[in-house]
């Protein structure tokens, strides 16, 4: 910021201040809608501009001073060339966030023109507010603020070719002002976004040079209730900040990049150059694959019970995964998660929509007291790729004596399967197309040991049948295989499936 330095030097204002209903409005109810493969549907409710004035007639309770300076023609209020502060007032209330854009023609001169941001109304020297400026002379732009006439350049002069220069030429401008953030626009583009709390309200208006004789064309400010759509130029749609598109409908359907949460806003644009605030913000996670629980009693008696429930399961994708475990784990108050408990493989269908219904969870009565966390994971065990959890109750009573430990059994009744005695290992990891994989085994046992890809689809089978208690090695060759990922996967019937991450390097 600039040291304070004397404020006048040569400009005329005109302030126009607009009626009470004057407030800040864009695009409404902005709403997203996750389709499937990571397509979002947005709507929103349109938010036309409200024309101030358009300069079509006498300027009817204007306070002009001189008054032989300003005067309206053809659509345009025109500023004679003169020196010295100029200044034309209608009679209002102030405001405090808006949108307020107008479109100058250059008729001579090449000095400062452009907008007066919530002013205290016709002042000489000793104004105070703001002023956003584009100057021919220079092919820039800067946004000033005032105290009693002196001065400080809060964005200093910017060189923009976006500005037009000529006689005949039109500059549109706008300034959003939003609380201490006034976002500023040349001719319907973004240049850039101030910050000061010097002034929550004030008068709108245009100003310009002494020495300039330009026409204003409608002043345009954005408010309730909405008007016509005439001058619509475009929608502008905003994913994560950034802008994405324009459109001409109040809809747009946007593909995403990747899964992930994202954020949505919208504005629109209008003429004469006016653009309005941004919507509010609708918000989307998309996800390839959703699990949700959805539990049916979270209160056991202190004498034991069941948990019932179901599984919500979709697929937002044109694409199957193969033989994907579902299974269940719960933890105790301030321990460690127990399981895997409830476990069963699925095939994942394209689009498919499944609800796994009927599953229940024994919770005995030797257990303490207290508040658990049941949860649901998706993937290769023990790598989840999408889980979700619900907590649960379990009440006291001191006639029930518990055992001090938390012993679960799976949905079926039968003890919980031991993952301490099957060793799974391949070396060297990461491996640049060879790679020994090693199984060691309690007992023998009926198991497949295949590598899969990040989806779950099989890219190499290395032992499928019975194999004896004991190590067993197996030669993974992965030379035709892409660099990436993969897993090495054990699946037993007597044993819980071991799951190993292999990275392949070329």
């Amino acid at each position: 910021m600039f040291g304070r330095v004397p404020g006048w030097f040569g400009l005329f204002l005109i302030v126009l201040l607009p009626c009470s209903v004057f407030s800040q409005s864009g695009p409404a109810n902005l709403n997203a809608e996750l389709l499937l493969d990571g397509e979002v549907l947005l709507s929103w409710d349109p938010a036309p501009p409200q024309i101030l004035d358009s300069f079509d007639g006498s300027l009817v309770n204007y306070d002009l001073l001189p008054s032989n300076t300003w005067y309206t023609e053809g659509g345009y209020l025109k500023g004679l060339v003169s020196n010295g502060w100029k200044s034309a007032c209608y009679g209002g209330e102030v405001v405090e966030n808006f949108t307020v854009a107008t479109t100058i023609q250059n008729v001579s001169g090449t000095s400062s023109r452009g907008l007066l941001i919530r002013g205290d109304g016709p002042r000489d020297n000793d104004y105070n507010g703001y002023c956003f400026y584009v100057s021919l002379s220079s092919q820039s732009f800067a946004f000033y603020s005032y105290e009693d006439g002196y001065y400080d350049l809060l964005l200093g002069w910017t060189p923009s070719d976006l500005i037009n220069l000529g006689p005949g030429e039109e500059n549109s401008l706008a300034v959003t002002a939003n609380g201490s953030n006034f976002l500023l626009y040349v001719n319907n583009n973004y240049v850039g976004t101030v910050n000061d709390n010097s002034y929550n309200q004030g008068y709108i208006g245009l100003v310009s040079s002494g020495s300039n004789e330009v026409w204003y064309d409608e002043l345009v400010c954005y408010y309730d209730p909405p008007m016509n759509n005439d001058d619509l130029i475009e929608y502008r749609v905003f994913r994560d900040g950034f802008q994405i598109g324009t459109t001409l409908d109040s809809t747009y359907t946007d593909t995403l990049p990747a899964p992930g949460e994202y954020t949505y806003s919208v504005n629109a644009v209008f003429e004469p150059g006016g653009i309005t605030p941004l919507s509010n913000e609708a918000s989307v996670d998309w996800q390839l694959v959703t699990l949700d629980l959805l539990p049916e009693n979270t209160t056991i008696p202190a004498t034991g019970g069941s948990l019932h429930f179901s599984a919500h399961l979709v697929n937002t994708v044109n694409q199957s995964w193969p033989t994907v475990r579902f299974w269940t784990s719960v933890t105790p108050p301030g321990g460690q998660p127990i399981g895997p408990l409830t476990s069963r493989y699925i095939n994942i269908q394209p689009y498919m929509d499944l609800y796994v219904t009927n599953m229940h969870q024994p919770v005995p009565s030797t257990i303490p007291a207290g508040d658990y966390l049941l949860s649901a994971n998706l993937g290769y065990y023990p790598v989840s790729l999408v889980s979700d959890t619900f907590e649960f109750t379990k009440l006291e009573d001191d006639s029930v004596a518990h055992g001090g430990s938390n012993i679960f059994v799976n949905g079926d009744g039968s003890d919980l399967l031991s993952t301490s005695e099957v060793d799974l290992s391949s070396w060297p990891n990461p491996c640049n197309g060879l790679s020994t994989v090693s199984l060691t085994l309690p007992e023998t046992a009926r198991v497949t040991v295949e590598v899969v890809n990040v989806t779950g689809r099989r890219v190499a089978l290395l032992a499928e049948g019975t194999l004896s208690a004991g190590l067993h090695e197996f030669v993974f060759d992965g030379s035709t295989l892409a660099t990436g990922v993969y897993f090495v996967r054990m699946v037993s019937d007597q044993h819980v499936p071991q799951v190993q991450k292999m990275m392949l390097l070329k």
